[in-house]
């Protein structure tokens, strides 16, 4: 925010966080065409996506949701890495931003 007027950046993106990258990530491309976004990489579609090639049906975040619910290891374990993927764009952030 400048002068009470809300900077959305030349592009209208500035923070938007799931363009940052994630080092874990790559190999995996995002469809903004960029390798290992952090939307790419802990989003319901893509923790879905990769839950599918695992073996284990997910057609959207819902159904991740469901899977954890139900206590498919699988799907807590992709829900915890997403998890800390999110973490550290986040410290990165804080680190950045410096708040008091």
């Amino acid at each position: 925010i400048s002068s009470g007027q809300l900077q959305r950046g030349a592009n209208g993106t500035a923070g938007d966080l799931g363009h940052v990258r994630v080092p874990r990530g790559d190999d995996v491309l995002c469809r903004c065409g960029n390798y290992g976004c952090l939307e790419a990489l802990a989003s319901g579609p893509a923790v879905a996506a990769a839950l599918n090639s695992q073996g284990v049906p997910a057609a959207k975040g819902s159904d991740v949701l469901r899977l954890v619910a139900e206590g498919n290891l699988q799907a807590i374990q992709a829900l915890r890495q997403a998890g800390r993927d999110v973490g550290d764009v986040l410290a990165t952030v804080v680190n950045l931003l410096n708040p008091s």
